[in-house]
């Protein structure tokens, strides 16, 4: 969701949002005996830069987002950090046949300290045999890439998607909670419209 501020043919200036859910380290074997991970909420300015953009034909846009991070588990709300992930964004409408649409985007994902903390610093005092204390370090996370088909007819909407997360080259790839290197997110959805107002934004 968003709140678009500026919007002209080539540039939008809008407030984005973004969140994840927690992990109990009961079901987590790798942060055994840490902290819990709370949910997670994100929110601040993105300004973004139109190469095309035809509502008719297709979008093809850069994205420039810095989301400020904070988490809570509904008794207490902390920050956590800033996020920046800067982003490639393309859309094809009526692709292949009439209101059938393509999403393709490539982002990439880079943390400040209190963001690399949370998620992969081992304190000393967590430390086990398995697990070595480790100092986290702010920098580059890893890159995602995403393609998804929506098919709309009357109010109703299909879609498709799939995402492919690689972390190889994270400045965190030796703390103990860098678990994987690659990650796969399918996705289907079906969503139902059950109202929309006259006055239309852009879309």
């Amino acid at each position: 969701t968003r709140f678009r501020f500026i919007s002209n043919k080539n540039f939008d200036f809008d407030m984005s949002f973004g969140g994840s859910f927690p992990t109990e380290t009961g079901n987590n074997k790798a942060r055994s005996s840490m902290p819990n991970l709370d949910f997670t909420g994100e929110i601040g300015p993105r300004l973004t830069y139109y190469l095309y953009r035809d509502k008719n034909i297709a979008q093809v846009r850069i994205g420039l987002p810095l989301r400020g991070t904070f988490a809570t588990d509904f008794k207490k709300w902390y920050g956590v950090g800033f996020v920046l992930a800067p982003i490639f964004q393309a859309n094809k409408y009526n692709f292949l046949f009439e209101n059938l649409d393509l999403f393709f985007s490539h982002t990439l994902n880079y943390l400040d300290n209190g963001q690399a903390d949370y998620f992969f610093e081992v304190s000393t005092k967590y430390e086990t045999p398995e697990r070595s204390a480790y100092d986290a370090h702010a920098g580059f996370l890893g890159s995602s890439t995403s393609l998804a088909l929506k098919y709309q007819w009357n109010n109703k909407i299909l879609l498709l998607a799939t995402s492919y997360s690689d972390y190889t080259q994270s400045v965190n790839t030796v703390s103990y909670l860098h678990r994987s290197n690659i990650n796969w997110t399918n996705f289907i959805g079906f969503g139902w419209i059950f109202s929309k107002s006259e006055k239309r934004g852009i879309k």
